[in-house]
């Protein structure tokens, strides 16, 4: 329920999770949900060989790994973040609020892909994607103000660095990764 609170930007979606570090680990299931998730419809739009089926799998196996890096890197700006702010008793709130945060983020992503799959142009996708991803980011806001108790304008900035952050380490990634698995 708080994720549909926080697709809404209702600020009383905090009240939803807890601060424990049990339910912050168990709150991990929704990224590998939501990975699963749009690896499903992909696949049900492009084709459904075999050949297919295990080329999925595969990005399936490669996108969690990815993901993983990227949510420890992350999880560790963030909570340097928040310990330097004296929120550092809400670390594991901010981890379960963050991870349920990602099923909304599909959510609004959704469309746009469905968009570019379906045949439409990029001048087409491109300002609904923009618009998804400036949606996602105030939600990151949204989520950061209210679980944090912190003022707008660290949220901003603290959702801002969190996000070049995530840009930065997609690319070097990229670049490390693929320079990996050249023969």
């Amino acid at each position: 329920m708080g994720s549909f609170d926080i697709f809404m930007l209702m600020p009383h979606a905090e009240k939803y999770f807890a601060n424990n570090t049990k339910q912050a680990l168990w709150s991990f299931i929704a990224p590998l949900a939501v990975a699963v998730y749009i690896l499903l419809i992909t696949y049900h739009i492009d084709g459904t060989s075999e050949f297919v089926l295990k080329s999925y799998l595969w990005l399936l196996l490669w996108t969690v790994y990815l993901g993983a890096i990227k949510m420890a890197i992350f999880l560790g700006l963030s909570y340097e973040i928040i310990r330097v702010l004296g929120r550092k008793h809400l670390f594991a709130k901010f981890v379960n609020a963050n991870n349920w945060l990602m099923v909304s983020a599909a959510m609004a992503l959704t469309l746009p892909w469905l968009m570019l799959f379906f045949g439409q142009t990029m001048d087409i996708v491109m300002p609904c994607f923009l618009c998804a991803v400036f949606y996602v980011l105030l939600m990151l806001c949204v989520m950061a103000k209210y679980v944090l108790d912190i003022s707008w304008m660290i949220t901003f900035t603290f959702a801002v660095a969190c996000v070049l952050a995530n840009a930065v380490v997609s690319v070097v990634l990229g670049k490390f990764l693929a320079g990996m698995f050249i023969f």
